[in-house]
């Protein structure tokens, strides 16, 4: 019926099979272990850069209230004034008067267009930040940190993605 050698091979098999058994699952639970680790550390990370940039952005809140339109106006005033100062000295001492105007009047445009660009970031900087809580700014931030650190984060960035989030 049963050959009394075939039980011994089929024990020795049996126990065989369970020790591999065993050492893949403590292989995986390991790897788990691990996984889990590395996502602690990761959130711990991720949750000391957020409070660093809601600290930076209370800051940047702070300064662009503190900026008045017309603080601005006259801080748009003293830069062109510097601008027209640092190029007309310049202009006088080319070689045609013509030409030299010409330059003068290109710096001049090009200053009034980079100073009407920063006074309108400005405006804008300080109208989100009027409007946002402190969740709605977290939620910004966390969005661009997890877009920023990689492919790996961009689908969880985007499943996170705050309403009007650019």
């Amino acid at each position: 019926m049963t050959d009394p050698q075939t039980y011994p091979r089929n024990v020795d098999r049996t126990f065989r099979l369970v020790c591999i058994n065993f050492a893949m699952l403590l292989i995986l639970f390991l790897g788990i272990g691990f996984l889990l680790w590395q996502s602690s550390r990761l959130v711990r990370t991720l949750q000391a850069d957020l409070a660093r940039a809601e600290q930076g952005i209370a800051q940047l809140r702070e300064r662009v209230q503190g900026i008045g339109a017309e603080a601005i106006g006259e801080q748009l005033v003293e830069l062109l004034g510097r601008e027209i100062r640092e190029a007309l000295p310049a202009a006088v001492k080319g070689s045609a008067l013509g030409e030299s105007v010409t330059q003068m009047a290109g710096t001049v445009e090009a200053t009034a267009e980079r100073v009407g660009e920063a006074s309108e970031s400005i405006v804008e900087i300080s109208h989100r930040l009027q409007g946002m809580d402190a969740d709605a700014i977290a939620q910004q931030v966390s969005y661009h940190l997890l877009k920023g650190l990689g492919e790996g984060f961009t689908g969880a960035a985007e499943s996170r993605r705050p309403a009007g989030a650019e």
